[in-house]
């Protein structure tokens, strides 16, 4: 798995709407995005991280709901 670097000036950008990443949601591929752009992308049935295009959910509420199964699996 690939990590972004920090962001230069402690401000992280979403790729989306270019704005301050505003409650982020990070992907496995490191990327972290507006929780709003996400589901955007969900909406408009895009299946690849903005930034990179690896395949991934981008639905933050399946993301939230897969990652609460997985805590309580252990």
């Amino acid at each position: 798995m690939s990590v972004t670097p920090p962001p230069v000036g402690g401000v992280e950008l979403c790729a989306v709407c270019l704005n301050e990443v505003c409650v982020g949601v990070g992907l496995s591929c490191g990327h972290r995005f507006c929780r709003e752009c996400l589901r955007q992308c969900a909406d408009e049935e895009l299946e690849r991280c903005p930034k990179c295009r690896r395949l991934h959910i981008l639905d933050p509420d399946v993301l939230e709901s897969r990652v609460e199964a997985y805590r309580s699996s252990y």
